[in-house]
């Protein structure tokens, strides 16, 4: 098995590896939406798939799966793969990582006073999706 050419699609985020077998084209494609939720850097990302992977990468250099990879991270979404994660099993490294990106979230929408949209008190009612036992 040798591969011909590796792309990349980013939404849904994938990776192909287009390889002859026997003479005849294939194609593999690596969804990536469960890699982007497990690893917060591209090193450990990349390593993971030529563990899981290895009879379609072993013969694509790291360097240029490093770069298309990268590709990907760039053009995620912020916060679209951080609900999927289960950070309780996840490294230091990685939840710092996580929370340092939720806080410049959280940053960059806050509202202070003088900004426009900003009320002290804001109170908002909501309609119920379904009855509570405490409501009236």
């Amino acid at each position: 098995m040798e591969p011909q050419r590796v792309g990349v699609r980013f939404t849904p985020p994938l990776v192909s590896v287009e390889f002859k077998c026997s003479g005849k084209l294939y194609i593999h494609e690596i969804a990536m939406d469960s890699y982007l939720s497990k690893h917060s850097d591209v090193g450990s990302l990349v390593r993971q798939l030529q563990l899981d992977h290895a009879a379609y990468v072993d013969d694509v250099s790291t360097a240029q799966l490093t770069r298309l990879v990268q590709k990907i991270f760039q053009k995620a979404k912020p916060l679209a793969t951080l609900p999927t994660a289960d950070y309780n099993n996840v490294s230091e490294n990685q939840l710092r990582l996580v929370k340092d990106k939720m806080d410049s979230v959280f940053l960059s929408n806050v509202l202070k006073p003088g900004d426009p949209g900003y009320a002290y008190d804001k109170q908002t009612e909501f309609k119920p999706s379904e009855a509570s036992d405490w409501d009236d």
